[in-house]
């Protein structure tokens, strides 16, 4: 086993900690290049709205969305975003 790997493996033991199912999926989508949310209040994603409202705040290069509704939310992923 290289050290590189032998490294990640014992870091990663370090590292235990219990997270939400909203907050892995998040965690995952900023992993893998995510730059936008759009949610609404009330509903199983909240979490992730939370989440998303934080990493705004702290990353410029994130945008959120906080709909009304799930109706005012569905359209956003698909418009353009300007991002200047």
């Amino acid at each position: 086993m290289s050290s590189e790997i032998y490294y990640e493996i014992e870091r990663a033991k370090e590292m235990n900690q219990l997270i939400s199912g909203n907050e892995a999926i998040f965690e995952g989508a900023l992993r893998v290049g995510a730059t936008y949310f759009a949610g609404y209040p009330i509903s199983p994603t909240s979490e992730i709205l939370q989440k998303a409202a934080v990493q705004s705040e702290e990353d410029p290069k994130f945008h959120f969305l906080q709909a009304e509704d799930e109706i005012a939310a569905c359209p956003w992923p698909a418009s353009p975003i300007d991002r200047s």
